[in-house]
């Protein structure tokens, strides 16, 4: 529509316009009558004018699958997209990803750690099965030593023994000689002392059972016996009647000694 003051303007503008093209393009499309779309919405009522600028909005936005516009629309399996979505595997896009493959990295590691700890803890094992056995074969030698330490102690005392057994006997016999010896006749005991040192020094010891000690036939020779009526001394030494000689384990001579026997009852002899 053309008012007053378009129409006191309409020569200037045409005389602009003469004079710079663009000018009178913009001109021309000033005064060019309004599109037929803008004419209809300008004619309506304000409410009619919002209802058909509402729907021809939510006309516009809605595109041809009737799916919201881009900012709002979903996908048809129903999550919306954007920076919460979610990827087709389930995980969401961007720094959840990344998290998860450092995740599953550090899984990796940890478990390539177990099995580097695994093989450690089977070398300890190993190694202390080792030490084990070692300790075993070091115990076991030295038990061997102990042994033969032992049989040859015993070997050379037995040979000593043997070897030296006609000294020993001289001497024992020359000890015999001299017993029992008078209490006045000092040079004598004296003289017998000297034959017990000699003895002593080379490893021979007197050898005297006492009374009551349990017989042993492999140290001392019975003579004779002594009956008793005690139970708890039979088999045990009466008396001794001559000393015997031992060289550690080794009899030199045995004793000579009476052994108690129990007396047997009266009517013992007659039941047989």
């Amino acid at each position: 529509m053309t008012t007053s003051e378009d129409r006191a303007e309409g020569p200037h503008r045409r005389s602009a316009s003469a004079e710079d093209p663009a000018e009178a393009d913009a001109v021309a499309a000033a005064d060019s009558p309004p599109p037929e779309d803008v004419t209809r919405v300008l004619a309506m009522p304000p409410a009619q004018d919002v209802a058909d600028v509402a729907d021809v909005s939510s006309v516009a936005d809605v595109p041809a699958d009737g799916s919201a516009d881009g900012r709002a629309a979903r996908p048809a399996d129903g999550p919306a997209d954007g920076p919460a979505a979610r990827t087709a595997d389930g995980s969401s896009d961007g720094l959840p990803v990344q998290l998860a493959a450092e995740l599953a990295d550090g899984l990796a590691a940890v478990r390539a750690g177990l099995a580097g700890l695994a093989v450690a803890v089977e070398e300890i094992r190993a190694n202390l099965r080792e030490i084990d056995e070692f300790h075993a074969l070091r115990a076991k030698d030295r038990r061997l030593i102990e042994q033969l330490h032992t049989e040859n102690t015993e070997l050379h005392n037995g040979q000593l023994t043997k070897a030296m057994a006609p000294l020993f006997n001289g001497l024992i016999s020359l000890y015999d000689l001299m017993t029992p010896v008078r209490e006045e006749d000092r040079s004598t005991k004296l003289l017998r002392d000297q034959v017990v040192q000699i003895l002593d020094l080379n490893g021979v010891e007197l050898y005297q059972p006492k009374r009551g000690e349990a017989f042993d036939s492999k140290r001392q020779h019975g003579t004779r016996t002594a009956v008793t009526e005690d139970p708890g001394a039979d088999a045990t030494v009466a008396r001794m009647t001559r000393v015997g000689f031992l060289r550690g384990d080794v009899v030199v001579r045995p004793a000579l000694v009476e052994v108690y026997r129990l007396r047997k009852p009266a009517g013992s002899a007659s039941a047989r």
